[in-house]
């Protein structure tokens, strides 16, 4: 089956997969939020040069296509006297909204965006509404995909995380906490994903899994090929905290962006890295990364340094750290 792979997301823990392009002067889309004073602001970086996306407090995914740039994300709307976060995307600086079902009092309802992708002029973002107005104590979550703003449901109370989306020759692939579904099947996976990327044929998901040892039970990484493990090699010394945030294939080469913490001391701060198949690279001064991108033969990797007890929005081209000026977050970066 011909994959066609479209920019994946998946938010926080998650990270957004990229695409890989064969083109010279790539130029390297990063989305995110910066802070204007104490404000945060939505927007993302070409090359480093920061652009602002009106009214928006943060971006989560971005993606690019003939020659427009998409991303998603949030901004604060007004209820009377109440602000909530209203989900949205933007086509090249224009703002659109989700369409909600309709709601008494947004105040007791929170609203996440999980996942993004656009391809053939289509905006693709899957999220949910957590509701806290049940009369049980615990919240209801509603997850839907919408395509051009227009929500379709996927699922009704349900608690099963939807952390991202990925679009394969038209049909969205979800990605689940344990799982990803593809044409309307599942497939389990055992551990904790991150990321989802498709390549010849194959569908590949970056992730943790836990194993038992002399030192305890650990997290490490790993990633799946159709349903099937890969572990990823593991520092010499690893005390639980291997973790993953992104994958992307390219000329045959598994790239998996993540972080780790050394054994010495639980409360050591991360090292951020990534993997080329079997071999770990990390990434200087790094603390942590959150996706990676590859074009040209050049490895593009997200994430935070360290400045001090400080960490700080960056990218890595190849090993070398670039600025992001005033960055706060980075989530999603797309190579053109």
């Amino acid at each position: 089956m011909n994959m066609k792979r479209i920019a994946f997301l998946a938010l926080g823990f998650m990270v957004f997969g990229v695409s890989v392009y064969a083109q010279t002067a790539a130029k390297v889309y990063i989305s995110g939020s910066y802070l204007d004073g104490v404000t945060e602001k939505a927007c993302y970086w070409v090359d480093g040069k920061r652009v602002d996306l009106p009214e928006g407090v943060r971006a989560i995914g971005i993606a690019v296509e003939n020659g427009k740039v998409y991303a998603a994300g949030y901004y604060l709307a007004s209820d009377s006297n109440y602000r909530y976060g209203q989900a949205c995307y933007w086509i090249d600086g224009e703002k659109y909204d989700m369409k909600y079902k309709n709601i008494r009092n947004p105040r007791n309802y929170r609203f996440e965006v999980t996942g993004f992708a656009a391809t053939d002029g289509k905006v693709y973002v899957s999220g949910y509404e957590q509701d806290n107005m049940s009369s049980s104590s615990r919240s209801n979550y509603y997850y839907y995909l919408w395509i051009d703003g227009e929500r379709t449901s996927l699922s009704d109370g349900s608690e099963s995380l939807i952390k991202g989306i990925t679009i394969i020759d038209g049909t969205a692939c979800f990605l689940y906490s344990s799982s990803y579904t593809f044409y309307g099947q599942s497939q389990s996976l055992k551990g904790v994903t991150t990321g989802i990327t498709a390549a010849g044929g194959k569908i590949y998901v970056s992730g943790t899994t836990g194993i038992s040892t002399s030192n305890g039970y650990l997290y490490t990484a790993c990633y799946w090929v159709d349903g099937t493990r890969v572990d990823l090699p593991q520092p010499s010394k690893i005390q639980d905290a291997t973790d993953t945030t992104g994958i992307v294939v390219a000329n045959g080469t598994v790239y998996v962006s993540g972080q780790y913490r050394q054994r010495e001391n639980d409360r050591d701060s991360t090292v951020a890295c990534y993997w080329a198949n079997s071999t770990k690279i990390d990434l200087p001064n790094g603390a942590s990364t959150s996706g990676i991108a590859v074009a040209n033969g050049n490895v593009y990797v997200i994430g935070y340094y360290k400045q001090g007890n400080i960490e700080i929005a960056c990218y890595w081209e190849n090993g070398v750290r670039k600025p992001l000026p005033g960055g706060k977050t980075v989530t999603g970066i797309v190579v053109r």
